[in-house]
């Protein structure tokens, strides 16, 4: 299947910190993840130029100066529109609840990208949401216009089912409508 991985690299940037890492703009561990899962296209959208230098090699960048979530979401599907994806694995610069960060796993994007359970699937783990989103192109023109998308996304109970996968182990994903 030709799904794009999405990151929306606009807002406040945080920083990830680790034990075994030095620090790093959010948006770059976002993107080498996605990267790192062997999708079709991995697509960063900015809102500011200083971010260029974040993005890692091998990802489409696109600059939007729409200043929120939902005008990045608006330009990524544009793009995926015209480069023909069938769907979006979406993630923003919005942190997790205290926990693992399923966003920075690889295995997490290619897990989602190839879940057959939904036109809209997010992941979750021990029922807590982690902001990564499946979202097929039958429904990119009913996405948001405006305000967060993670919460807007995540409210459209008709079409949501979770997948639900545990975090130490991530290899086995079990189906859970919302």
């Amino acid at each position: 299947m030709n799904v794009a991985g999405v990151i929306l690299a606009v807002g406040p940037e945080p920083i990830i910190r680790g034990l075994r890492r030095p620090p790093r703009p959010r948006a770059s561990g976002l993107a080498d993840a996605a990267l790192a899962a062997g999708l079709s296209e991995v697509v960063v959208v900015v809102d500011d130029e200083r971010r260029l230098a974040e993005v890692p090699e091998g990802a489409t960048i696109l600059l939007d100066g729409g200043e929120s979530q939902a005008s990045a979401l608006r330009a990524a599907v544009d793009w995926c529109n015209r480069e023909q994806h069938e769907a979006m694995v979406i993630a923003t610069l919005d942190l997790p609840l205290p926990g693992d960060d399923l966003m920075l796993d690889a295995a997490m994007w290619t897990t989602l990208a190839t879940n057959n359970i939904g036109p809209l699937v997010e992941i979750t783990s021990i029922g807590r949401a982690s902001g990564l989103i499946y979202v097929a192109a039958e429904l990119w023109p009913t996405l948001p216009l405006d305000g967060a998308v993670t919460s807007q996304l995540s409210g459209r109970i008709g079409y949501l089912r979770n997948l639900e996968v545990r975090a130490a182990e991530g290899d086995s994903p079990a189906e859970s409508p919302k």
